[in-house]
């Protein structure tokens, strides 16, 4: 390889990595020039940039409220499932589901677990499989919808979350999906505030 060619690729390799690594480089001297081979940029290297790489970079903090909204909006009417809100994100993120889908189900199904059958808050098997506690439930449940049961998946696996819903009830209720997707937008809009 032509060794001009070989360092014009070097220096272009090596250009996004100061992009990136170093806001304030200057780029200057941009010029195309026809016929030969040269370097299409030249980089002039603010050195205070070294300095700064050794002190701590501060990233803002990520606050997970989605158990908190969960509990708010059950809280409001002092339903059962208010306090298991922290598992049902727990089981949302384990079997990779919509964190609102769990929560509004149990609230269509049983109205957040005041009607709940056998410790079934969701209606699970038309509210025919008993539970041992609510927490079996939404595992169960979690399990189900995430295509994890081979008696099930063909309904739930690698469905949206509106597909699950329409093979959960929507089949039977023709407003179902519609239904618990207005829940799980209000539950996602849930305040916080006392």
């Amino acid at each position: 390889m032509n060794t001009k060619i070989q360092k014009t690729v070097q220096v272009l390799a090596i250009f996004p990595l100061f992009a990136v690594a170093n806001p304030s480089a200057i780029i200057s001297d941009t010029k195309v020039q026809t016929g030969t081979f040269t370097p299409l940029v030249s980089l002039s290297v603010n050195r205070s940039i070294f300095a700064q790489a050794t002190e701590p970079v501060y990233l803002p903090k990520v606050v997970d409220t989605r158990a908190e909204r969960i509990e708010a909006y059950f809280s409001i009417w002092n339903l059962p499932l208010a306090e298991h809100s922290e598992f049902m994100v727990e089981m949302s993120d384990k079997y990779n589901l919509d964190w609102r889908l769990i929560p509004a189900i149990g609230m269509r199904e049983t109205t957040g677990g005041k009607f709940a059958c056998y410790n079934n808050p969701f209606g699970w098997g038309s509210c025919k499989i008993k539970f041992g506690s609510f927490e079996e439930a939404i595992e169960t449940l979690a399990r189900n919808l995430a295509g994890e049961n081979p008696r099930t998946a063909s309904y739930y696996k690698d469905k949206t979350s509106e597909e699950k819903l329409h093979f959960y009830n929507g089949t039977v209720i023709k407003t179902y999906v519609r239904e618990v997707v207005k829940i799980m937008d209000r539950i996602e809009r849930q305040s916080l505030e006392s």
